[in-house]
C-alpha cells in the first residue's frame, strides 16, 4: 500500500506446484523494481503474479528475469529495459499493457502468452522460440520469429517483419501490418480479420480452412495448396484473394456462401 520493492540481488520465487504467489496493490503507488544488477529468478513450478487489488503494482525489469521452471503472470503492469529470458519449463503470460525499452528482450524455449493490453516490441526485442500464444490484447513485432508451436491467434497482432510458420490457426481478431506472413503447413481461418499491407500465402506444401464465422480480408492472400470452405462468408475491403489450387466450396444443404465487397478494390 505505497509501497516500492527494489532488488538489487539475486530475488528467487519458488512457488510449490498449484501455488500462487501474488503481488497487488491496497492503494497508493507500489512497485517492484528489479534493479540493474538485480536478477528476478523463477524456478517453480507454481505461479507468480501481479495484478491490480485496489491499485496496480508495477513490475519493473532494469536487471535481468530468467523464468526456468513455472509461470509469471504480469498483470498490472510495468516497464523493461533489460532481457526477460523463458527457460523450457517456464511460461511468461502479458496480462495488461506493459512497455518494453531499450536493451529489453524476450527469449527462450519456453511459453509466451498474451491475454490481454497493449504490447509493442521494437525491432530485435521479439525472440522466443518455444509456443507463442496470441490469445487477446494487442501485440506489435517487428522482428521474424521462429516458435516451436503458434497456438491460436485470437489477438491483434500486427507482423510488420515477414514470417513463415508451419502451421497457423486464426480464431478470430487481426493478422495485420507490413509484413508477408507465409503458411507451409495447415492454416485453418476460423474468422477474424488478415489486413495491412503485407500479403498471406499459403505455400503449395500447406492448405485453407475456412470455417467457422466470417472472414474479413483486407489484404492479398495467395493459396497455393488446396483450400476448403466449409462455413463463414468472406466479406472483403481491398482485398484479394487468388487461388493457385483447388478452391473447394462446401456449403451444407440449404445454406448459402457469400463473398462480396466492404469496400475498397476487391477480387
Amino acid at each position: 500500500t505505497g509501497g516500492t520493492l527494489n532488488n538489487a540481488s539475486t530475488f528467487t520465487a519458488t512457488p510449490a506446484m498449484n501455488a500462487t504467489l501474488s503481488m497487488y496493490g491496497g492503494g497508493g503507488t507500489n512497485a517492484f523494481n528489479n534493479l540493474a544488477g538485480g536478477s528476478f529468478v523463477l524456478s517453480g513450478p507454481g505461479t507468480v503474479r501481479t495484478f491490480t487489488s485496489s491499485t496496480a503494482v508495477s513490475f519493473n525489469n532494469a536487471g535481468g528475469v530468467s523464468l526456468q521452471n513455472g509461470t509469471l503472470s504480469i498483470g498490472s503492469g510495468g516497464t523493461s529495459t533489460a532481457p526477460l529470458t523463458v527457460n523450457s519449463g517456464g511460461t511468461l503470460i502479458f496480462a495488461t499493457d506493459y512497455s518494453f525499452g531499450p536493451s529489453s528482450s524476450i527469449s527462450g524455449a519456453g511459453t509466451v502468452q498474451f491475454t490481454g493490453g497493449t504490447q509493442s516490441f521494437p525491432a530485435g526485442q521479439f525472440k522466443p522460440t518455444g509456443t507463442v500464444n496470441f490469445t487477446g490484447g494487442s501485440v506489435t513485432v517487428n522482428d521474424s520469429f521462429t516458435p516451436a508451436a503458434l497456438g491460436p491467434v485470437g489477438a491483434t497482432v500486427t507482423l510488420n517483419a515477414d514470417q513463415t510458420f508451419p502451421g497457423l490457426t486464426l480464431s478470430s481478431g487481426a493478422i495485420q501490418g507490413s509484413g508477408n506472413v507465409t503458411v507451409t503447413g495447415p492454416f485453418d481461418w476460423m474468422g477474424g480479420t488478415m489486413a495491412g499491407a503485407g500479403k498471406t500465402t499459403v505455400a503449395a506444401t500447406g492448405s485453407l480452412t475456412l470455417d467457422t464465422t466470417t472472414h474479413s480480408l483486407n489484404r492479398e492472400l495467395d493459396v497455393n495448396g488446396p483450400a476448403t470452405w466449409t462455413a463463414g462468408d468472406i466479406a472483403l475491403t481491398g482485398g484479394t484473394l487468388n487461388n493457385a489450387s483447388t478452391f473447394t466450396a462446401a456449403p451444407a444443404m440449404g445454406s448459402t456462401f457469400s463473398m462480396y465487397g466492404g469496400g475498397g478494390t476487391d477480387a
